[in-house]
């Protein structure tokens, strides 16, 4: 029967390698691990040394540990790897111990080993996890430390190490507050103070403040300064990472610096453009009053306008260019030069004009940039309004009936070689007033409706009040001219051109029909014939209509070499007496003659026979 031995019992029901051995080293009891690791038998370890029990590093590794413990008589440890054949390698953590009789004489070492692969593979790996995050810490140029909930150093990187603390080692700074570490105690207690404040709210906080580094360096850092949590959620510590922005808040002051230069030139500009912007005029014809209101600081509009006393005309015209800023505000302001020399100079405008201005404009428009322009003349002769237009496509005309938006349908300038240039006419009466504006201010008209105001004033602060809309994106500009002329005289020319007969046409049915309204049409018809005759004789004719009293007078003349008045008005007696029976006999200027005297009180010719005053007797109004 096999002898009972406890210590046998208790080593194989232990999961790891377990063994005694004598003084000299030799193996007296193994347990079945250490059999089965080894692959030998009982019979086979027993008495042996450890050098024939194992063989290389692991027979090395074990007789180490033991010839220690024989030496100092005390307990030794080592964590050792073993290679297995193809099993790969394997961990061990051996502890070796002396142990004593009941006399106190050494009699062997007893030892154990367990295998811990998973947990040294796992100690490794958060040991090279330790090494690449300091690594990669202290290759970082910000300044990082990590505090516990003292603001206690538990770390830093290499940057705040040498730069901030001024020490050699990490050791020197761990379990120390920056109050302790810095000799700046200015810093420090505000550091300290920040700590505090994310501690208290726990949250990120940034603040931005100057570091005074080792070298003496003052510069300027962002600090950003996070806590962190223990596994029950409550605050453990923070770090702090501190950027030095001393480039970037230099930078920002030179932006600043630029930015307060641009704005200044932007100001200069735009007290230029508004320097370069008429006054306010009122003469006995009309009253005019202009806004203007930039969407930035300078405008892609402008405008401009002249009375004309000698003709008695009010031109001027606006410009629009696309795009804002200075670049569009140089390219209006070189546009409006061209357009002062080109529209403002009292001669006749027409679409030949446009067409020269397009091709001009090309030269001063940079790519995808256009402009609208719009050229109105307001001839207080004939009482009749040209508006030319290039892009500009509404007008506003308030009468004594209505208040309505007129279309003047073109094209911008600037884009093409051919002008898109449309022409519109159309008579005008005292009391009226018109608004020539950008689409800034039409856009918005359209957009609310047009809604009627009372008097100039009305009209001006009405336009106004869009510039403060919250719905506007352009520049706001306009001009609004109040008609206050009470008409009383006609002063007009014509040659033989059909679009100048037909505007002088209009202007005097406009005039008589409203200075004499009950006999205007038989008054037209006889000035009308007056003209023709003036026209047949040289080709261009002078005509003045006023009205004095009860009494109308108009006055035709014309340069040609006139005729011999005594003479034909004989003839013309005798012919008209010829012309009763038949009227075929008569001439054209017959014909014209015989209608003045049928329609006129009096018709009287000078002694050149050029000129002809026709006088009607009209009713009081």
């Amino acid at each position: 029967m096999e002898q009972f031995n406890p210590i046998q019992i208790i080593f194989d029901n232990m999961p790891y390698l377990a063994w005694m051995k004598d003084s000299e080293g030799r193996y007296i009891v193994v347990n079945r691990a250490f059999k089965e690791f080894s692959h030998k038998k009982n019979d086979e370890i027993i008495g042996k040394f450890v050098s024939e029990v194992f063989s290389g590093r692991i027979a090395a590794e074990y007789q180490q540990v033991d010839d220690a413990v024989l030496e100092w008589k005390k307990t030794q440890f080592l964590d050792h790897i073993y290679l297995e054949g193809v099993a790969g390698t394997k961990w061990f953590d051996t502890v070796v111990s002396p142990y004593w009789d009941a006399k106190g004489e050494f009699i062997g070492t007893i030892g154990f080993s367990r295998r811990i692969s998973k947990r040294k593979n796992l100690e490794m790996e958060l040991e090279h996890q330790k090494i690449f995050l300091s690594t990669m810490i202290d290759t970082i140029p910000d300044i990082i430390v990590y505090k516990d909930n003292s603001s206690r150093t538990l770390g830093c990187n290499k940057a705040c190490l040498e730069r901030f603390y001024g020490a050699a080692e990490e050791l020197e700074v761990i379990g120390k507050t920056t109050l302790e570490i810095l000799g700046d105690d200015r810093l420090a207690t505000s550091c300290l103070k920040k700590d505090g404040e994310v501690f208290q709210f726990d949250e990120t906080r940034k603040y931005e403040e100057k570091y005074g580094l080792i070298d003496g360096t003052i510069i300027d850092v962002e600090t950003v300064k996070t806590p962190y949590h223990n596994k029950n959620g409550k605050v453990a510590g923070l770090i702090a990472v501190s950027r030095d922005i001393t480039a970037r808040k230099e930078l920002e002051k030179e932006l600043l610096r630029r930015e307060q230069e641009t704005n200044a030139e932007l100001e200069l500009a735009a007290r230029v453009q508004r320097d370069t912007l008429p006054e306010p005029f009122a003469g006995s014809k009309v009253r005019v009053n202009t806004l203007f209101f930039p969407y930035h600081t300078v405008s892609g509009d402008l405008f401009n306008y002249k009375y004309i006393k000698n003709e008695q005309k009010l031109c001027g015209y606006l410009v629009d260019v696309s795009g804002h800023g200075v670049a569009t505000a140089l390219q209006t302001a070189t546009i409006k030069m061209l357009l002062d020399t080109s529209l403002l100079t009292g001669r006749k405008i027409d679409e030949d004009d446009f067409t020269y201005i397009n091709q001009k404009m090309q030269q001063y428009l940079y790519e995808e940039s256009f402009a609208g322009v719009m050229y109105f003349e307001f001839n207080f002769q004939t009482a009749i309004l040209k508006v030319i237009s290039g892009g500009i496509n509404l007008f506003l005309v308030a009468t004594q009936d209505k208040c309505s938006l007129i279309p003047v349908y073109s094209g911008f300038l600037g884009v093409f070689d051919e002008a898109d240039v449309e022409v519109l006419t159309m008579s005008f009466k005292a009391g009226e007033i018109y608004s020539m504006m950008t689409d800034g201010v039409s856009d918005l008209i359209e957009t609310h409706g047009v809604k009627r105001q009372k008097g100039l004033a009305g009209y001006t602060a009405w336009l106004e009040g869009f510039s403060k809309s919250s719905e506007r994106s352009d520049d706001c500009s306009a001009i609004v001219i109040e008609i206050v002329e009470a008409k009383g005289k006609l002063k007009v020319s014509c040659s033989m051109n059909d679009q100048e007969i037909s505007e002088v046409q209009r202007a005097i049915s406009d005039f008589l029909g409203e200075v004499a309204p009950d006999c205007a049409v038989m008054l037209e018809v006889a000035v009308n014939e007056a003209i023709n005759n003036s026209l047949a004789a040289s080709g261009q004719a002078f005509i003045t209509i006023k009205r004095i009293g009860r009494k109308l007078i108009a006055r035709v003349m014309d340069d040609g070499p006139g005729f011999d008045t005594a003479r034909t008005r004989g003839e013309f007696k005798s012919a008209v007496c010829e012309a009763i029976i038949d009227e075929t006999q008569l001439s054209e200027r017959g014909r014209g003659i015989l209608l003045m005297q049928a329609f006129c009180d009096h018709v009287i010719y000078n002694r050149k026979g050029n000129q002809v005053l026709l006088i009607k007797n009209i009713r009081q109004q």
